[in-house]
């Protein structure tokens, strides 16, 4: 098989490292090895390149605000100096990564947590909201239908795509996250909710429409060794909804909401790890 190249955005201690799929051993690629981070966060901005995702009325591309959004994620987490946090991004620039690769990438990362972000869309302008997933069967055909579009990116990769089989060996390992991708997503729904809540500049509210947690079988969930979520970060086909995710400032309030529930999954995951309830 074609050597995968995967374009890697590390951000550690300020540090942004751009390679090909990393090696077990970073001396193996002559790459200087950094320090260890207690935890780390995978952040996949959908789309790019080739594949742009939703548009909106007013020309907003899906690829673009996700990627916007994954970056001042990532720095807020390195910036943070209450946990150290090692941060990467399976895209940092208009790139198109197939969802096979992102999968293995986030793998061979050894990710704690992976976050997939996007932004909905739907024939009918009425729709609209911030929705979070987690890997399991779609329960019903409306959900269906996201994780087919959000799936989509899985046929332009031109090597051989995963047989069922090898789905199912990926379904079993995701199974094992699954409670926790079910507190992850929880957590992302009542943080963001909360932080967009608060009045911004000038007293301003911004609208948004809670449409919960939910479950479907989105292909970049289904692969990753860790818990795992997607965000639709809201509909980029509602006019209110596509005019919040080009505001700096309703960006800026998505991201505090992540980073309250990455915060909040974190700890519990440390905790774990060291033997305390």
């Amino acid at each position: 098989m074609e050597k995968i190249k995967i374009l890697i955005f590390v951000v550690l201690s300020g540090v942004f490292l751009l390679q090909e799929t990393p090696a077990r051993n970073p001396a193996a690629n002559g790459l200087k090895e950094l320090p260890v981070k207690n935890f780390c966060v995978v952040i996949d901005p959908g789309h790019g390149g080739k594949d742009g995702g939703a548009v909106g009325n007013k020309g907003t591309q899906e690829k673009n605000v996700v990627l916007d959004i994954a970056s001042m994620l990532a720095k807020v987490l390195v910036d943070n100096a209450g946990r150290n946090y090692k941060v990467v991004l399976t895209r940092a620039e208009d790139k198109f990564i197939a969802l096979e690769d992102r999968i293995t990438f986030a793998n061979q990362a050894e990710g704690d947590i992976f976050i997939s972000i996007h932004a909905n869309a739907s024939e009918s302008r009425n729709d609209n909201g911030f929705e979070v997933y987690y890997n399991s069967l779609a329960t019903d055909d409306a959900l269906t239908n996201v994780a087919r579009r959000e799936n989509a990116g899985a046929a332009e990769r031109k090597d051989p795509q995963p047989t069922d089989s090898m789905f199912v060996l990926w379904e079993l390992a995701q199974n094992e996250f699954q409670k926790e991708s079910m507190n992850f997503a929880d957590a992302i729904q009542a943080g963001v909710e909360t932080a967009v809540s608060k009045p911004g500049e000038n007293g301003k509210k911004y609208l948004m429409r809670n449409r919960g947690v939910k479950q479907a079988g989105f292909a970049v969930l289904r692969g990753v060794r860790m818990p795992a979520v997607l965000v639709e970060t809201s509909y980029l086909s509602n006019e209110n909804d596509e005019n919040n995710l080009r505001s700096p400032e309703f960006k800026e309030k998505m991201v505090e909401g992540l980073f309250e529930a990455i915060e909040k999954i974190a700890g519990k995951i440390n905790r774990r790890q060291d033997g305390l309830k």
